[in-house]
């Protein structure tokens, strides 16, 4: 269950603008003031929404900010990070790592993908794909980001209704 999830950063929220801090992976990011971070009950939501399928197990974390609610609706948006044990990743993405990726999302997506790139995020290697939810009620931008640690890999998850996604696109950048 979500709530056993071990969760070996530590989260420092502060004032408007709040920010959060993942001491132990060196990064963080800052979120407007309104936004809720997400707690273990949304953790429990989202592994059996969005997140369903990931394996509990393997993520070292589960969190971030959300405002309006968790999950598909009007006027809401999220960005949920989740930091993953995966073995086979040795702190590079390889050409044959990120093919293998695309042609997962391009199979499990189908028209639902949108685009699927390849670019650098602050000189580490990632993998972006922005895509309709499952439910058709939300756009996503997913992220997946691998730093030099081997066994690794972070994975952003910024969305919100298609409607309102333009709204919050600046926000998602900026994280």
């Amino acid at each position: 269950p979500a709530a056993e999830v071990a969760h070996t950063s530590e989260l420092t929220p502060q004032a408007t603008p709040s920010s959060l801090t993942f001491d132990d992976h060196g990064f963080s990011f800052q979120y407007p003031g309104d936004w809720q971070t997400i707690s273990p009950q949304d953790q429990t939501r989202l592994l059996n929404g969005s997140l369903k399928g990931l394996d509990a197990s393997q993520a070292h974390y589960i969190g971030g900010v959300y405002l309006g609610g968790v999950e598909n609706c009007q006027g809401c948006a999220q960005i949920v990070i989740v930091v993953i044990d995966e073995p086979a990743m040795q702190g590079t993405f390889s050409d044959e790592q990120f093919a293998s990726a695309r042609q997962a999302s391009q199979q499990s997506m189908g028209d639902r993908l949108l685009e699927y790139n390849r670019l650098t995020v602050d000189a580490l290697p990632a993998a972006e794909s922005k895509y309709i939810g499952r439910s058709r009620e939300s756009q996503n931008w997913d992220l997946i980001i691998v730093p030099p640690q081997p066994g690794q890999f972070y994975m952003f998850s910024m969305s919100a209704s298609p409607e309102d996604y333009p709204l919050f696109e600046a926000q998602f950048q900026q994280v």
